[in-house]
């Protein structure tokens, strides 16, 4: 949050960084002189937030890659599947395609992007931590959710308007992420919901909003 394709495009340009893992070697000095209009305390709010993201789920890791066709919901069941990025690297095609929502053509994708990514994971790693994905037990316990839209809400005296804000929340209370099918449990639509919520209508899911969702997380 607060690091946009702008702010990174000015860093690229002023030769700032070369790679993700350069985000987090950057310091409030360098900002400030490096890139224009950046005073002392946007600087620190660009720190603050890179360094506030080195804990990651391993479906947010993955995601997060750049792995042609490896969307946020794959990536779920990767986690689900493999627990450990470890696990998942070392997983053959044929192993990858046990996984839900993966054919041939997505399974050697997610192999052969991970092997080239190697130097990439390595560097990241010596900045970012790996939550366990085991699974949490909570008031969500069994149940599984879908995002569409903007959703917003407040619990536990914070504002969740980011959407894997959300998703860590709802994994934190024991529920799922799933994509809509007739055994999702939940649709939590907001404004600007897309296809997903006639989907979901379609298949008998029961659609909530986000402050619906705040009541069901206790």
């Amino acid at each position: 949050m607060g690091v946009g394709e702008e702010l990174i495009e000015k860093l690229l340009a002023a030769k700032m960084i070369k790679s993700p893992a350069d985000l987090y070697r950057l310091t409030e000095k360098q900002i400030m002189d490096g890139i224009e209009r950046q005073g002392e305390g946007s600087a620190k709010k660009i720190v603050a937030a890179i360094q506030g993201a080195r804990e990651q789920s391993l479906a947010t890791f993955l995601y997060s890659l750049g792995i042609p066709d490896l969307g946020n919901t794959v990536s779920e069941h990767l986690a689900d599947k493999f627990k450990t990025l470890e696990a998942v690297m070392a997983a053959s095609c044929s192993e990858l395609r046990a996984t839900e929502k993966v054919g041939d053509k997505l399974s050697v994708s997610i192999h052969d992007g991970l092997q080239s990514r190697k130097d990439l994971i390595k560097s990241l790693l010596e900045f970012v931590t790996i939550k366990s994905a085991a699974k949490t037990a909570g008031p969500l316990n069994g149940e599984s959710f879908c995002l569409t839209g903007h959703v917003e809400f407040e619990h536990g005296g914070r504002k969740y308007d980011s959407r894997p804000d959300i998703e860590d929340l709802i994994k934190a209370k024991g529920g799922t992420i799933k994509g809509v099918s007739k055994n999702l449990n939940f649709l939590v639509a907001g404004d600007g919901a897309g296809d997903k919520l006639d989907k979901a209508k379609n298949a008998g899911v029961s659609i909530i909003d986000g402050q619906a969702l705040a009541k069901m997380l206790g």
